[in-house]
């Protein structure tokens, strides 16, 4: 750019110092030849030869115009060189401004990253300091630790060694207190013998009636049925009512029975949904009650199974061979054909029947 701002100010420079009327004239000569018919190079033509004043003077004010024109462009050029110029020197002061921000950034760079470097490695330092001191507090703690641990292992080693002369000791005390107790067993088997044999041989009539309905009772307990609670016969003769539904009753069991259905829960779930039974009905059998046993009188147990309450007098003690069978109470036909008396009360619903 520089180079050519020379030769474009040199070629300016160099045009200026012509005089104007010298170069007019040579380019009216110029014209001149070239419209000359002959091809030739001549002499340019004065004006006393004939030459037209007219046309020289057309010619110089083309030339004066044309030279205006140029003298023109080279001022708007050299305008442009002038502004190529400033802007160059701008550029070049830019240039120069941005290298020393360059310059001073890359310092400030430098200074901020020997700044940080020493602001990490004295924090890493001081880091590793604390390490080293807890580090050594550590250490200290557990050589604490181990002295405290050996002082109770020593302490525990003394107290498993009193446990085991206590142990020992309290081994002697119960093998001494074992030898006790079986001698003391052994006294009560003898006394216990001793006290069966005098129990076994009745003293008074008392104690041979006690003897007596407690073997009774055994013997009684040996023929129930444990399979099957049964209820305690009632006190008083039914009334009518009951003895027709107990007679109902019998016969839906048969039936069920017949029919392979569970009759005694069925007909649990038939009486709670139905409420046939009312369970506050003195004397009634709720309906819980009638699914796990029937009622005595029409149980279908063996007459041996029903247990009674034996009460004799002192005076009417006989021995155990002497003692009269259970009463039954299961319904029977008499030899002549005739029903027997339950079922009659079952038929008459008289209350005062006698049933044996």
């Amino acid at each position: 750019m520089e180079e050519g701002f020379e030769a474009i100010s040199t070629s300016y420079a160099g045009a200026s110092r012509m005089g104007m009327r010298e170069q007019i004239n040579r380019q009216a000569c110029d014209a001149l030849t070239s419209c000359s018919p002959s091809g030739d190079s001549a002499p340019p033509p004065s004006m006393e030869d004939g030459c037209d004043e007219s046309l020289a003077l057309r010619v110089a004010a083309t030339r004066v115009e044309e030279e205006r024109a140029l003298s023109k462009k080279l001022q708007e050029r050299d305008s442009q060189i002038a502004a190529l110029m400033q802007q160059s020197v701008v550029k070049a002061q830019l240039l120069e401004m941005f290298r020393a921000e360059k310059d001073q950034a890359e310092k400030d760079y430098e200074e901020a990253s020997k700044k940080e470097q020493e602001v990490s490695c004295k924090r890493l330092q001081d880091k590793n300091n604390d390490l080293r001191a807890c580090i050594k507090q550590h250490e200290s703690n557990a050589k604490l630790a181990h002295r405290e641990i050996e002082r109770v292992r020593g302490d525990l080693k003394i107290l498993a060694d009193k446990h085991k002369e206590k142990r020992k000791d309290l081994h002697a005390r119960i093998d001494v207190l074992q030898a006790e107790l079986d001698e003391s067993r052994g006294q009560k088997e003898t006394i216990q013998a001793e006290h069966e044999s005098k129990r076994a041989r009745p003293q008074t009539a008392n104690d041979k009636l006690l003897i007596d309905n407690e073997r009774l009772r055994q013997r009684m307990a040996q023929q129930e049925d444990p399979r099957e609670e049964r209820l305690p016969l009632q006190s008083r003769p039914p009334r009518r009512s009951k003895l027709e539904k107990a007679r109902q009753y019998r016969l839906e069991i048969e039936q069920e029975v017949q029919n392979h259905i569970p009759c005694r829960q069925a007909r649990a779930r038939q009486l709670a949904e139905s409420g046939e039974i009312a369970a506050s009905e003195p004397g009634n059998p709720s309906a819980a009650e009638i699914g796990k046993s029937p009622p005595p009188f029409l149980s279908t147990a063996p007459v041996d199974a029903v247990q009674f309450d034996v009460v004799t007098s002192p005076a009417s003690v006989k021995s155990e061979s002497s003692v009269s069978p259970v009463p039954s109470v299961r319904p029977a036909q008499s030899d002549d054909g005739e029903p027997s008396p339950w079922d009659l009360c079952l038929k008459t619903g008289n209350p005062r029947q006698n049933i044996e």
